[in-house]
């Protein structure tokens, strides 16, 4: 069940943060006490999404993970066009 709300989280404990693009997926990392988030790596998406969730997850377990956070990208308006409705079917597959 996907969480909305940051206090659904443990109150500690390693998070990794997305920002899926169409042609890669940046990761970053937020340490332990989340006092500080870096840069982790980019995926580059293929046409298959296998290869990507391989790696996204692998990096999941190397930094004992306890969530994720994921970018969606809102309209200036606030509203969700076709670059949201593309990550929300990405999270799907995180699920």
């Amino acid at each position: 069940m996907p969480v909305t709300d940051f206090t659904d989280f443990p109150a500690s404990g390693a998070l990794i943060g997305l920002d899926p693009g169409t042609k890669t997926v940046g990761i970053a990392s937020a340490d332990a006490l989340r006092m500080i988030s870096s840069p982790v790596e980019t995926i580059p998406r293929g046409k298959k999404l296998a290869p990507v969730l391989e790696r996204l997850f692998a990096l999941y377990d190397e930094r004992k993970a306890v969530g994720m956070v994921i970018g969606l990208p809102l309209n200036m308006d606030g509203t969700e066009g076709r670059r949201a409705q593309s990550v929300r079917a990405f999270a799907w597959h995180i699920l």
